[in-house]
């Protein structure tokens, strides 16, 4: 059941996530640092979350772990520009 409510909720907020996460001790087992999680929550959520299910289920970024790495730097890549792209629209309308 709690896979589940953390699935919906990514779909919900990355960021949301990645704090619950960090409650439950799940991202300070992949990261060194405290450092890296703060600015993946600011820059790439997606990223971040990903690194740290490939480090604790995957055991490392390999395999399969690669993919979802992949995808997950895809999607935070993807909504970064598609902001920009519609704050370049709104720009042009005023």
């Amino acid at each position: 059941m709690g896979c589940f409510l953390l699935s919906i909720g990514l779909f919900v907020s990355a960021r949301l996530v990645i704090v619950v996460l960090y409650f439950q001790n799940y991202i300070d087992k992949a990261y060194v640092s405290t450092i890296y999680p703060l600015l993946g929550f600011f820059f790439m959520p997606w990223t971040t979350i990903a690194y740290a299910y490939c480090i604790n289920e995957c055991g490392g970024v390999k395999d399969v772990g690669v993919l979802w790495l992949v995808l997950a730097i895809m999607a935070d890549l993807g909504a970064s520009g598609s902001a920009v792209n519609e704050n370049k629209k709104h720009g042009e309308k005023l």
